[in-house]
């Protein structure tokens, strides 16, 4: 089997910087700040490794900080190493928005938190139980919040794919030396 190569009929870039990658940070810096502040903590939970070949996230803040780094090539970045990082980041900001994107999906959360409530109450907790409720206080804006982002988040996920398609790239078996 040859190896793949790259092909392209015209340029992939805005500059040094994919379509693709500059639609998904304007997306990033649009957010409101909570919600870019709990999307950065969970892409680190979830992506450690990404994060950490950035530097150390100490905080949300910096975690914010460490997702526009991935989010803006550093040249000179191998630019395959810049596409894998990215593709880790989409896929985990995919999975997040999964599990945030639907009314059943807050339902579900919401009744878990006032399950961790109520036994909070039942173990004499009630500072817990006071901060749990005001999460549940909480629930109306942010899962009115996450469901309008995940909407546009799937958006510019099909802008990219349609830019991807656009640009006429492709993918081809690498001629072997007896071609060249």
């Amino acid at each position: 089997m040859r190896p793949l190569s790259y092909n392209s009929a015209r340029p992939l870039a805005i500059g040094n910087e994919s379509p693709a990658l500059f639609l998904k940070r304007a997306w990033f810096e649009s957010l409101p700040s909570e919600l870019k502040a709990d999307l950065a903590f969970l892409v680190s939970t979830m992506l450690p490794g990404l994060l950490a070949a950035q530097g150390e996230p100490g905080g949300f803040d910096d975690a914010v900080s460490l997702i526009r780094r991935v989010l803006t090539p550093q040249a000179p970045i191998d630019s395959l190493v810049v596409a894998g990082r990215a593709f880790a980041l989409f896929a985990a900001i995919d999975l997040i928005f999964r599990h945030r994107s639907t009314p059943e999906d807050w339902l579900l959360y919401e009744k878990s938190l006032e399950q961790f409530r109520d036994e909070a109450l039942a173990a004499g907790e009630q500072a817990g139980a006071s901060l749990v409720q005001s999460m549940i206080d909480q629930v109306p804006q942010r899962r009115a919040l996450w469901i309008s982002e995940s909407r546009r988040w799937r958006s510019i996920r099909l802008a990219s794919a349609q830019l991807l398609g656009s640009t006429g790239m492709r993918f081809q078996a690498a001629p072997s030396s007896a071609q060249r």
